[in-house]
């Protein structure tokens, strides 16, 4: 990401991380997560030692590449030829953002992971990340914040810029957050770095901005423009950060009904809130087509919310309505390579996490929508 005259705004910048073996190091579960990885780790090394005998493309040639056994790649295969075991540490158990508003844990180890990127050194124990498509997106362009280590297909083969750099000169990490934004073009603004990161993301959420420079953002990583009304960018960007971050802090949205109950009524109750598939509700439209109705969801065969505000779908991250990211993600799937299953029940010991969760995404939506509408116009400021 760069200013208008083409000099970085964020020194270190990176691509989201590419596992190369998602269904084994993510999950829901972190109990399944911890015993899938170690398994991969335990098949891998069990492999080393029975092809010992061999060398290079004869003991790649000799593999078990059941799918079900173990996922071989280019890195894990190149380990395997320098004769290198590997080990299962606990302590690289991270959550990650893996899609919009969707929480996995993650075996986030270097050995074992494709392409770890400059987060794995420099995260952190806090960090905050501007995530946006990258280059040669195929989706419109998107912006979306987090505390967590952004997988590559959060958005579009999306690039991040980390709010700051935890490594130190000998690559160790630092105690201290250092800024990973340029003062130089934080002097440009007259402002702070922290507001710089906020001003940034006030820019990119700006639908103008977006519209305006819609080619060249899918060409090459955004340039953020000097504009008027900066502080109002910034106040209104931090509010976004604030807000896209901590999703989960947000509450619920009220104004729809549950099996015909207000939310207040309906919780007071007892429920199943597990959950195999949410889906809208079908309707047959003036033409006696059947359609899906956006203003109500079928969480489970027991649970129906209606009342859902078809404004929400305006919020759009990554070519899709966020409360359509819940649906997509929030259900239980067995990849067919592996046969592994994630299930989405047990991220969480509260009962009601995936509920409150789908409902907490519509408030999220809406607050988006209202926060966008107070950013100021699309002007350059004349005066730098």
């Amino acid at each position: 990401m760069a200013d208008d005259s083409g000099k970085g705004i964020f020194p270190k910048n990176a691509m989201g991380i590419i596992t190369a073996r998602d269904p084994w190091v993510y999950g829901f579960s972190k109990k399944q997560v911890i015993s899938n990885s170690s398994t991969l780790i335990d098949h891998y090394n069990a492999e080393r030692t029975r092809l010992a005998k061999f060398s290079g493309k004869d003991k790649l040639a000799h593999l078990n590449r059941d799918d079900t056994y173990i996922k071989w790649t280019a890195r894990l295969e190149a380990q395997l030829d320098q004769d290198k075991p590997l080990q299962y540490n606990p302590g690289k158990m991270v959550l990650g953002l893996y899609r919009p508003y969707t929480k996995k844990w993650l075996y986030y180890d270097d050995p074992v992971i494709e392409r770890t990127r400059l987060y794995y050194k420099q995260f952190g124990e806090h960090n905050e990340v501007i995530f946006t498509t990258g280059r040669g997106a195929s989706r419109e362009f998107s912006a979306l914040a987090t505390n967590l280590v952004p997988n590559i297909h959060l958005l579009d083969t999306g690039q991040g810029f980390m709010h700051y750099n935890n490594e130190s000169s000998d690559g160790s990490l630092i105690p201290v957050e250092r800024d990973n934004v340029s003062e130089e073009f934080a002097e440009k603004l007259g402002m702070t770095k922290e507001e710089t990161y906020a001003y940034v993301y006030g820019v990119l959420n700006l639908p103008a901005y977006q519209t305006k420079y819609a080619n060249d953002l899918k060409k090459d990583l955004a340039r953020i423009p000097i504009l008027k009304d900066k502080e109002q960018f910034a106040k209104i960007g931090q509010a976004l950060l604030d807000l896209h971050i901590n999703y989960e802090q947000v509450e619920p949205y009220q104004e729809v009904l549950i099996n015909g109950l207000s939310y207040g009524e309906f919780i007071h109750g007892q429920h199943d809130y597990t959950i195999k598939e949410m889906k809208h509700e079908k309707v047959r439209n003036e033409a006696g087509k059947s359609v899906s109705d956006l203003s109500t969801i079928i969480y489970n065969a027991g649970i129906k919310i209606t009342h859902i505000p078809l404004r929400a779908y305006d919020y759009v991250v990554n070519g899709k309505p966020a409360i359509e990211w819940i649906l997509d993600q929030y259900q239980i799937k067995t990849d067919k390579d592996s046969g592994i299953v994630d299930d989405p029940n047990q991220f969480s010991e509260d009962k009601r996490y995936i509920f409150d969760l789908l409902l907490k995404v519509i408030n999220v939506s809406l607050k988006t929508l209202d926060l966008i509408e107070e950013l100021p116009k699309l002007e350059l400021d004349s005066n730098l």
